[in-house]
C-alpha cells in the first residue's frame, strides 16, 4: 500500500527509516530537477547540486515539518531558495573574474607572479597580520566576499571597508617581501584573487551531505554509537597505518591534520545529537506526562479567569473617565477686585515672541504665534501629549490627526477672544513640568482665571496639549484639553 508523504517523513524524522526518505527522493526528484534547471538557465550541474542541497535540507529539517504541510509545495520553496543562492554564488565568481580581468588591463606590464612560490608561506605570512588586519584580508580574498558584505562584517561603511583592505594587503605584501617574494600590491591581488580560494573536491561534498543525512536521521542516541565506533575504528587505524609505516615528514603531518578535522566533525556530530536526545526526552515527558497536561489546562482557565477580570476592570473605569469628562466645568467669575502689584496685564499689541527659557517667557511667546495664526508655527511651539489607547488602528491614528488640526484651529480663534493675559504664579507638577495659572481680559472686558500645564522639552519650555481616549460601553471617544475655553468632544 502507497504510503502518504506525511507518513513517510514521519517515519523518517521519528524512526530514521531511510527506506521512507528514499521513497520521497524518489517522488519528487523529477520536481525539484526540472524546477533547478529552470532557474539556473539549464546548467544541469549546478541543478544537481541544487537537488542535493534540498534534499539534503528536507532531511536536517524533517523534525520541524508540520504534517499538514504538503512536501511538494515545501520542497519547490526550498528549491527556489537554493537557486537564488547558488545564482548569488555564479554572479560574485563572474564579479571576480570580471574584476581580475579589469586589473590585467589596467595594468599589463607588471610581471605574473609564480603563486608555487607563494603558496607554502601565505598562511605564515597571515600570521604575523594583526586580527583586523587579517579578518579583512581573508574576507576579501579567501572569501571572496564584494566589498559590500565585507563593510558589513567589519562594521564600516564600503569606503572606509576599501581602504582597511588595501591597508591590509600593503602590509602583507611587506611581510612577504621579508622573506624573499616580492610584488605589486596589484599583482598580488590578482593572485589572491585568481588562486586563493579552491573549490572543494565534489567527493568531499558527497561524504558531507551523506554524514548530514545520517546526523538528520538520527532521532534517539542508539545510532549514535555505531557512529561514533566507526569514526573511532578510522581513527584507530590511521594511527596504527602512521605508527607502522615510515612516512615523510609532510605527510605524516597532513594526515594529523585530516584527523584532527574528523575529530572535531565527531565532536560536533556528538553535540548535535545529544541536543536532540535532550529534545526528544523533553517532548516525549511532556505527552506522557498527564500531570504535566492537567497543569497547563489549569494556567490556561486561570489566564482566561484574568483577562474577564481585565475586562471588567477596563469597562468601570472607562463609565468613571466617561462621567468625569462630561462633568460640568466650574463656571468661570469675571473678577473686578484691583490687580496684585507687580503683575500687570499685557495687552494683546505688546505680544511679542521673546524666547522660551522660562515658562513665562514661553507663554507670551505662544500667544504672540497665536496671533500671528501661522498653524504649523503654532504645532511647533506646543507639546502633544497624545495617551494613545491599546490596539491603535488606522482609522484611530486618522482621528488623532483630525483632532489636532480642529484643535489648532480652534487655538487660531483664541486670539480674537482674548485681548490681555497676566502671569499670576507657578508650581511644580512633576520632572520638567510647571502649572501655570494666569488671567485673561476677553473681548467684552471678563477677567478670567485659568491654569495649564507647561513642559520642558527640546531645550525650551512648551505649552501641553493634552488628548486622551475615553473608553465606553460600545465604542472609544477622543477628548481633548485645550488651553482656551471648555474641552471639546470629537466621536470616532
Amino acid at each position: 500500500m502507497t504510503q502518504d508523504d506525511a507518513t513517510l517523513l514521519r517515519r523518517f524524522a521519528v524512526e530514521g527509516c531511510e527506506t521512507a526518505f528514499g521513497e520521497l527522493v524518489q517522488r519528487y526528484l523529477g520536481l525539484v530537477y526540472s524546477a533547478a534547471l529552470r532557474q539556473v538557465n539549464g546548467d544541469s550541474g549546478l541543478a544537481a547540486d541544487i537537488c542535493q542541497s534540498v534534499f539534503i535540507d528536507l532531511a536536517r529539517k524533517a523534525r520541524s515539518i508540520r504534517p499538514e504541510t504538503a512536501v511538494a509545495a515545501w520542497l519547490h520553496r526550498a528549491t527556489r531558495l537554493a537557486a537564488l543562492a547558488a545564482l548569488r554564488s555564479e554572479g560574485r565568481r563572474a564579479a571576480r573574474e570580471q574584476e581580475v580581468a579589469v586589473m590585467h588591463e589596467l595594468h599589463p606590464d607588471e610581471p605574473p607572479v609564480d603563486w608555487n612560490s607563494f603558496r607554502p608561506v601565505i598562511d605564515a605570512a597571515l600570521d604575523d597580520l594583526t586580527d583586523q588586519d587579517r579578518e579583512a584580508v581573508l574576507l576579501r580574498y579567501f572569501q571572496q566576499q564584494p566589498l559590500r558584505e565585507v563593510a558589513a562584517a567589519l562594521g564600516l561603511s564600503e569606503n572606509a571597508a576599501r581602504m582597511r583592505v588595501d591597508r591590509a594587503l600593503d602590509k602583507l605584501r611587506g611581510v612577504l617581501a621579508k622573506r624573499g617574494l616580492t610584488s605589486t600590491a596589484s599583482a598580488l591581488s590578482v593572485l589572491l584573487t585568481t588562486q586563493a580560494l579552491t573549490p572543494a573536491p565534489a567527493s568531499l561534498a558527497g561524504t558531507l551531505a551523506a554524514t548530514a543525512l545520517s546526523a538528520a536521521a538520527v532521532s534517539t542516541t542508539s545510532t549514535l554509537l555505531p557512529l561514533m565506533a566507526s569514526l573511532k575504528v578510522k581513527l584507530s587505524l590511521a594511527a596504527v597505518m602512521a605508527a607502522a609505516v615510515g612516512t615523510p615528514l609532510v605527510l605524516q603531518r597532513n594526515e594529523n591534520a585530516r584527523l584532527r578535522l574528523e575529530n572535531e566533525n565527531l565532536k560536533m556530530q556528538t553535540t548535535e545529537l545529544e541536543r536532540l536526545r535532550r529534545e526528544n526526552e523533553e517532548l516525549t515527558a511532556s505527552r506522557a506526562d498527564p500531570s504535566e497536561l492537567a497543569r497547563l489546562r489549569a494556567q490556561q482557565s486561570e489566564l482566561m479567569r484574568l483577562r474577564a477580570e481585565v475586562g471588567a476592570l477596563r469597562e468601570q473605569t472607562g463609565k468613571l473617565n466617561a462621567a468625569t469628562a462630561h462633568k460640568p466645568s466650574p463656571p468661570t467669575t469675571a473678577k473686578t477686585s484691583p490687580e496684585p502689584e507687580g503683575k500687570e496685564f499685557i495687552s494683546a499689541e505688546k505680544w511679542m515672541e521673546v524666547g522660551a527659557d522660562t515658562p513665562e517667557r514661553a507663554f507670551q511667546s505662544f500667544l504672540a504665534v497665536l496671533k500671528a495664526g501661522d498653524a504649523g508655527r503654532i504645532s511647533s511651539t506646543v507639546h502633544w501629549d497624545v495617551q494613545w489607547k491599546d490596539d491603535v488602528t488606522e482609522e484611530d491614528k486618522k482621528l488623532v490627526e483630525k483632532s489636532m488640526h480642529d484643535y489648532l484651529e480652534m487655538l487660531q480663534r483664541a486670539p480674537n477672544k482674548v485681548t490681555a493675559f497676566r502671569l499670576s504664579s507657578m508650581v511644580d507638577s512633576g520632572e520638567e513640568r510647571k502649572r501655570v495659572f494666569f488671567s485673561t481680559r476677553t473681548s467684552d472686558g471678563a477677567q478670567i482665571d485659568s491654569s495649564f500645564d507647561m513642559a520642558y522639552t527640546d531645550g525650551a519650555w512648551r505649552p501641553v496639549l493634552s488628548m486622551r481616549w475615553l473608553d465606553r460601553k460600545n465604542s472609544s471617544s477622543f477628548a481633548t484639553s485645550p488651553v482656551f475655553g471648555p474641552k471639546i468632544d470629537l466621536e470616532p
